[in-house]
């Protein structure tokens, strides 16, 4: 047993090795792409690195591994063992060797396309087969397959009479079990929470060092695994972009590089003064239209707080949510790209492109960023995400210290609201200003937990409608103990605060796009925004551009939302259902499967072929320049 556990550490070190010198490769081959690491980022890179290398070789490779270690009597299965392992040793090397001239072209490490087939990794084949580092790792795969089965083989022979022998079953029974247990968490990645996914890479707020941590296999393993088949060829991709332009781009913007066609910017006339106004988003789990009074004008008294903003702020009454997920929620949001079929979203691979990062754009005008929520750090992978994008602070769940009464000993599985909302308080407060913040709060998710009696508006049900406005109605209070603090503050009259949630309710609502997907959005900032209602439609894809026009943002921004406070006749929602993509605007709705029409509901049918187009060149334009990593100019390369 010995012997094996010697020999599967071996073949252990031989892929870290390998992995270990691609990263090295790719650093050497693209070293102007990394030059602003300092060596000891450079350094800790490629220790980093080496726990998600290990994960994707033990996904793979662990199961024959495994298989090494059961006491077989004849040569063959070990053999059978070995060939598998060599296979998949193959697999790693051409992938992490495609990876090096990939990542040439577009600037990141291959995702989805291993397995799609797409242009890009077309391109890449036809690019390889004019250079010779091609022909020669293909010559050197050859000489590594015949040399290490050779030796594998022969090692089998001449350890298989010790492996015939009686030896201790307990032992062996014992060391198999240990090494499923180990394998398990090295496959995870990491002691706590969720696995090690590709936005860990990035949880230091660095795209060069999470690009260097990670390897192609770990990458194009893990955004396969998010991705959904779709097809993207609905036009000619120069007419896509043509068409997508007219409907995104404004009489006050434009877009300074056309080789990113869906990055825009504010025509210099039109530039307002830079505001160094504090930006607060509040992302409330489940909150819906509905079961708000002053939105909806229903009766279930459960959310007093909101209804004496609501009477106070600008108010968007004709809101949406671009999908039915949080995650897709805090992507919207954040960096204004809805979750369209065949692409990951933030924390499944979306960070790897190049995409607007709206903290660091705040941390290079002097803010502070800051960010939390009510659940654990790792949930949604929020910690790493907002890293991603450049948050300077994060605090979850486990930062949060319990201090409402509460009297009950359950705790939320997203956490509890009012000491979320209270410590968020208290950071703020304390912090440097201006500050870029954002929050996401989670009592109000399933199961509904009752904090206290004086919640208890209804008879409580854990799973049931009453659970749920008992729930509301504590998160409405943690919500009012959170803003009678701040209007106390000295910064308060010199915040924009975006209040909204992360979704509708999913449950205890009709089938229809109202129920599913209609949001409340209030501009809370009494002494810079008048109050009002608007019924401009729009959605969570909007938000980050309406912040960016209110700070007078000078810089170039890419997302397909516009701006709430401007006015315009082009205004449309991409609504995600699963496989099911609605597309809203003010002449009607159009439902789509797999890019396919299955359903309209339009006011006037002569419109029919205008929306069509407004869906498909803004479906392709978002899946290709993701794809061709044209996105978004990084300030680097501008």
């Amino acid at each position: 047993m010995k012997k094996k556990i010697k020999l599967i550490s071996l073949l252990t070190f031989m892929h870290i090795i390998m992995f270990s010198i691609f990263r090295l490769l790719s650093y050497i081959y693209h070293f102007d792409l990394y030059n602003n690491l300092n060596f000891s980022k450079t350094l800790f890179a490629f220790f980093d690195g080496i726990r998600f290398d290990i994960s994707i070789i033990f996904t793979f490779s662990g199961i024959f591994f495994l298989a090494m270690l059961f006491p077989f009597k004849k040569a063959l299965p070990y053999k059978i063992s070995a060939i598998f392992l060599m296979l998949l040793f193959n697999i790693y090397f051409i992938v992490l060797s495609s990876d090096i001239l990939f990542f040439e072209n577009v600037k990141r490490h291959i995702s989805d396309e291993i397995i799609l087939m797409s242009n890009d990794l077309i391109f890449f084949i036809d690019y390889a087969k004019g250079n010779y580092f091609f022909y020669f790792l293909i010559f050197f795969l050859f000489l590594l397959n015949y040399y290490s089965l050779k030796k594998l083989f022969a090692w089998i022979n001449e350890n298989l009479k010790y492996w015939q022998q009686k030896n201790n079953f307990f032992s062996e029974a014992a060391t198999i079990i240990i090494f499923i247990f180990v394998s398990v968490f090295l496959i995870r990645g990491t002691p706590d929470g969720r696995p090690i996914n590709i936005i860990d890479a990035f949880s230091n707020g660095s795209n060069q060092y999470g690009n260097l941590v990670l390897n192609g296999v770990f990458t194009a393993y893990h955004s396969s695994r998010a991705y959904k088949p779709a097809s993207k060829n609905h036009m000619d991709e120069k007419k896509a972009f043509e068409k997508a332009s007219k409907f995104l781009v404004e009489d006050y913007e434009y877009i300074p590089d056309l080789n990113y066609p869906l990055a825009r910017k504010y025509k210099s006339l039109e530039l307002k003064d830079e505001k160094n106004y504090n930006v607060v988003i509040i992302l409330l789990e489940s909150w819906t239209y509905k079961f708000i009074d002053s939105f909806s004008g229903s009766n279930y008294k459960v959310t007093p707080n909101l209804d004496r903003i609501y009477s106070e702020a600008l108010v968007f009454k004709n809101f949406y949510a671009n999908g039915q997920r949080s995650i897709f929620g805090i992507t919207s949001t954040l960096i204004s790209i809805p979750q369209i079929q065949g692409l990951p979203y933030l924390g499944k691979g979306l960070e790897i492109s190049n995409i607007f990062r709206p903290a660091k754009y705040f941390n290079s005008k002097g803010y502070n960023t800051i960010a939390a929520q009510s659940s654990t750090r790792r949930s949604f992978r929020v910690s790493s995400i907002t890293k991603a994008l450049g948050f300077k602070e994060f605090y979850g769940m486990e930062d949060i210290p319990v201090i409402f009464d509460y009297d009950t000993h359950e705790t939320p599985n997203f956490g509890w609201d009012y000491d979320t909302l209270d410590f968020f308080f208290h950071k703020l407060n304390s912090s440097e200003k201006p500050f870029f913040s954002f929050v996401f709060t989670g009592t109000t998710h399933e199961k509904f937990i009752l904090p206290h009696k004086q919640f208890e508006k209804y008879p409580h049900e854990p799973y049931g409608l009453n659970g749920y406005l008992n729930t509301l109605f504590y998160s409405d209070y943690s919500l009012g103990n959170f803003f009678e603090k701040a209007r106390a503050t000295d910064w308060f009259k010199n915040t924009i605060f975006i209040i909204t949630a992360d979704h509708a309710l999913g449950k205890f609502q009709k089938d229809s796009i109202n129920d599913k997907f209609k949001i409340p959005l209030l501009i809370y900032a009494p002494d810079i925004i008048s109050k009002g209602i608007s019924n401009e439609l729009g959605s969570q894809v909007d938000i980050m551009p309406t912040i960016l026009d209110i700070t007078g943002a000078d810089s170039s921004f890419a997302g397909i939302g516009k701006s709430l406070l401007r006015k315009s006749n082009k205004r449309f929602a991409f609504l995600n259902n699963g496989r099911l993509m609605t597309l809203l605007t003010d002449k009607g709705k159009i439902d789509f499967i797999d890019s396919k029409i299955i359903s309209t509901d339009l006011r006037d049918q002569t419109s029919l072929n205008s929306l069509k187009e407004i869906f498909y060149s803004i479906d392709q334009s978002i899946y290709q320049t993701i794809k061709k990593n044209k996105f978004f100019k990084l300030q680097t390369e501008q």
